[in-house]
C-alpha cells in the first residue's frame, strides 16, 4: 500500500495481529510501502495464483478494524502478490489451522519395496537450512554414519565476511571505495542491498558508466547488467520482480521497463524480437497478476 499515514503510525514497527476469524495477519514498512499479509487460500496451480478480490477485501477490512483512525482503500494498492507454501494434506481444515511446521515422515519398508521413503513436507526459505540438517541427521543415523560437516555457522552469498559491527562496516566501506572509486553512500546502499556481493557490483560499475535508472531509484544500468550476467536471469520478470525490488514498490514506469529490457538484452544477447516478447510478457504479468499500474 502507498499509505504515508500508516507508515508514520507504524514508526518502523510491525503489527502482528489476530483477525476476527482467528487468522494471523501483519503489516509493516517495506521499502517505503506498507506490506500487508499474508494470503491464506488454497491454490491448485501455483502458476496462476494471485491475490484475489476477496483476499484484498479481507485485508482492508482487517486494517480498518485494527486502525479505525486511518482510511484504507483499493486505490492505495501499488502491488499485490500471493505466495505459495507447501502444507501437509488436510481434509476440510481451514487453511489457517493447518500446521506450518515442516516434517519428514518416513514410509518404512513394505511389501515388494525394500527401501524406506522419506518425504519432505512444508518448509520455507527461512528454515531451509535447519530442515535440511534435521533430515540429514535422521538419514545419517539410519546409515550409521557420523556427521562430518556442519553448515550451522556457514555464511552464504552476501553474508560471507559481512561486517559484524559499526567499526567493521566503516572499514569495509572505506576499503571498497578505495578499490572502486565509488562514493561511501553508494557503497553503503549496495552493502545493505546485496551484502558483501556489493564489492563485485561496485567494481562492475567502475568499469562501466554507472548511469542511473531514471526515476526515484538507487539502481544503475551497470548494476542491472551485472545482475543479468551473474544472477541466473532468464526473463525480464526475473530482474524487476525477483532480483530487485523495482516492481513491488509500485514506482516502476514503462520507460524504466524499456531501459531495463535494453540492459538485459545487451547482457543476455537477446535480439529485438526476444526483447519485445519479454517486455510484453512482463507488462502483462505485472498488470494482470500483480495489479500493477505503471506510472
Amino acid at each position: 500500500l502507498d499509505h504515508p499515514d500508516l507508515l508514520r503510525a507504524l514508526n518502523g514497527r510491525m503489527i502482528y495481529f489476530e483477525a476476527n476469524d482467528g487468522r494471523i495477519c501483519l503489516v509493516f514498512d517495506y521499502l517505503g510501502r506498507a506490506l500487508v499479509g499474508s494470503t491464506d487460500i488454497h491454490a491448485a496451480d501455483p502458476e496462476t495464483v494471485r491475490c484475489e478480490d476477496d483476499e484484498i477485501d479481507y485485508f482492508l477490512a482487517s486494517l480498518r478494524e485494527l486502525l479505525p483512525g486511518l482510511s484504507f482503500g483499493r486505490e492505495q494498492i501499488v502491488y499485490a502478490y500471493s505466495g505459495i507454501r507447501p502444507l501437509p494434506a488436510s481434509d476440510g481444515t481451514a487453511p489457517g489451522l493447518i500446521s506450518r511446521d515442516h516434517s519428514a515422515p518416513v514410509m518404512e519398508i513394505e511389501g515388494n519395496r525394500n527401501w524406506p521413503i522419506v518425504s519432505l513436507v512444508g518448509g520455507k526459505w527461512t528454515t531451509f537450512r535447519g530442515f535440511a540438517e534435521e533430515v540429514a541427521d535422521m538419514l545419517l543415523s539410519r546409515l550409521g554414519q557420523p556427521r562430518r560437516v556442519s553448515t550451522q555457522s556457514l555464511a552464504i552469498g552476501g553474508g560471507r565476511d559481512f561486517p559484524a559491527d559499526a567499526a567493521a562496516r566503516a572499514r569495509w566501506i572505506s576499503g571498497v571505495t578505495a578499490e572502486t572509486g565509488a562514493s561511501p553512500a553508494r557503497a553503503e546502499a549496495l552493502l545493505d542491498r546485496y551484502g558483501t556481493t556489493a564489492r563485485l557490483i561496485l567494481a562492475h560499475e567502475a568499469e562501466r558508466q554507472a548511469k542511473p535508472l531514471a526515476g526515484p531509484f538507487e539502481y544503475t544500468l551497470a548494476e542491472i547488467d551485472w545482475l543479468a550476467r551473474n544472477e541466473r536471469v532468464v526473463h525480464l520478470t526475473d530482474i524487476v520482480m525477483r532480483r530487485t525490488a523495482l516492481a513491488i514498490t509500485g514506482r516502476l514506469s514503462r520507460s524504466n521497463l524499456e531501459q531495463i529490457a535494453d540492459a538485459a538484452a545487451a547482457a543476455l544477447t537477446w535480439d529485438a524480437g526476444r526483447r519485445e516478447k519479454e517486455l510484453e510478457a512482463t507488462s502483462k504479468e505485472l498488470t494482470e497478476r500483480h495489479r500493477f499500474c505503471f506510472e
